[in-house]
């Protein structure tokens, strides 16, 4: 019986690293940066780290003031492009980021991306505000929106501990933790882990409270909560130097909110969305992130 169990061990073991080495060299999860967390709740990345995305064939690189992307600081004019996953933008290599891009169009003006996953609405103008006081202060931060960053802003729609959210009941930012920063540590450096992880976890179905599989119209539901964070935003935050990009498919209640606060704002436009998109992924393509940022780039010609 002891025996029956060291040589089950040894080929658990055994068939462990064999797929370990499988999953590494055929890259079948992506690498995933390693995040810190300032003492206003700011998250961003550790300086100096590097991997690859899922099938990339060019590594996403951190750079030393803890974001991914273009870093432009040489020119006079600077202008930041903040925002969620699109803007940190790990699954295309850099000559198709909204910075570089841009760059090509308006030589003049340095481009700085602070782009990270699942960051908030208000998330991003205090993403705007830590750069402004760590880095320079920008001539014009472009902030790149869709609707679920309005959601996950307000802690009465979905508390996310690890996000910066604004709580409506309070009038004030919720406080900001790293989820389980140890385990994902774990996680992270074991490739069968992750993989197994995202495999059998992430993704399982997720059970609806109610039951029903209709969608809530989280505008009219939190109209009330959405103009309070607006408030909030306009009473302690610097808005001169703001400019809304709104993904094309936004709801245009989201935008007329805006234009209430006297937000500047671009809406991209796009006949076919599927065209911008990866066919696995919603995420913006070479074609798509070239054309939202010639879009962008006549907007600033007439702006700036």
């Amino acid at each position: 019986m002891i025996k029956f169990i060291r040589t089950l061990l040894l080929f658990s073991l055994l068939f462990c690293l064999i797929t370990e080495i499988i999953i590494r060299v055929f890259r079948l999860t992506s690498d995933v940066p390693r995040r810190r967390i300032d003492s206003s709740g700011i998250q961003d990345y550790i300086p100096n780290q590097a991997g690859y995305f899922k099938n990339a064939k060019e590594k996403w690189v951190v750079n030393k003031y803890g974001w991914t992307g273009v870093s432009d600081l040489s020119k006079e004019t600077k202008v930041s492009i903040i925002g969620d996953s699109y803007i940190e933008n790990l699954m295309n290599p850099i000559r198709f980021h909204q910075g570089y891009i841009l760059d090509n169009e308006l030589s003049w003006i340095s481009f700085f991306e602070a782009g990270r996953s699942g960051a908030s609405f208000i998330e991003a103008f205090a993403i705007a505000e830590k750069i402004d006081n760590e880095i320079c202060k920008f001539d014009k931060h472009l902030i790149y929106v869709e609707e679920k960053d309005f959601s996950e802003s307000l802690t009465t729609i979905r508390r996310k501990k690890d996000v910066l959210q604004y709580n409506p009941k309070a009038n004030d930012l919720a406080e900001v933790k790293l989820k389980s920063p140890q385990l994902k540590k774990i996680l992270y450096s074991s490739k069968l882990l992750y993989y197994s992880y995202l495999r059998f976890w992430k993704h399982r179905p997720i059970t609806n409270e109610n039951n029903t599989n209709e969608p809530i119209d989280e505008f009219s539901k939190y109209k009330e909560d959405l103009y309070s964070m607006m408030k909030y935003i306009e009473l302690n935050f610097d808005l001169d130097r703001i400019i809304l990009v709104f993904h094309p498919d936004t709801d245009s209640r989201y935008e007329s909110l805006a234009n209430e606060f006297n937000f500047k704002s671009l809406k991209l436009r796009c006949n076919n969305l599927k065209e911008w998109q990866f066919s696995h992924d919603k995420h913006w393509n070479h074609y798509g992130h070239t054309q939202a940022a010639l879009q962008v780039a006549d907007y600033l010609k007439k702006e700036m």
